[in-house]
């Protein structure tokens, strides 16, 4: 049940966001994925994801926008995302590429990129962001 309940802030999380900056031609029906590895819900360009404690492949493909909430998540990005960002508490995030912008406003992310040179904000404490 904590899943689905987790599916369905994710989902009214997206709906607020949807679209938000994303540079993706991919327009699909929204799609929604909840299992042992977190909730995922795909809006337009928008990929929005949450969990605890989980995990996870997530692939952003050329130019999708991401969002992450949840905490002590083990994430690793494919892809090229447009924009990125990451809400909670002590996440490992790894992209391939950021293209655009990265906000982070949680605590304790370490978050790092390898390609891309995108705006970078830390509204959040003790984060983590570097490109190697």
């Amino acid at each position: 049940m904590r899943v689905y309940s987790l599916a369905a802030a994710v989902l009214a999380a997206s709906l607020a966001l949807a679209g938000c900056g994303s540079e993706s031609k991919d327009t699909s029906t929204p799609t929604v994925t909840a299992g042992t590895s977190g909730a995922q819900v795909e809006v337009g360009n928008t990929i929005n994801y949450g969990s605890f404690g989980t995990t996870a492949d997530i692939d952003c493909a050329d130019g999708k926008s991401l969002n992450i909430g949840g905490s002590n998540n083990t994430l690793t990005v494919k892809g090229t995302c447009a924009n990125v960002n990451i809400g909670g508490a002590d996440n490992k995030v790894t992209f391939e590429q950021i293209d655009k912008e990265i906000s982070v406003v949680g605590l304790n992310n370490t978050v790092t990129y390898s390609a891309g040179d995108p705006q970078v904000n830390d509204t959040g404490s003790n984060n983590k962001i570097s490109k190697g």
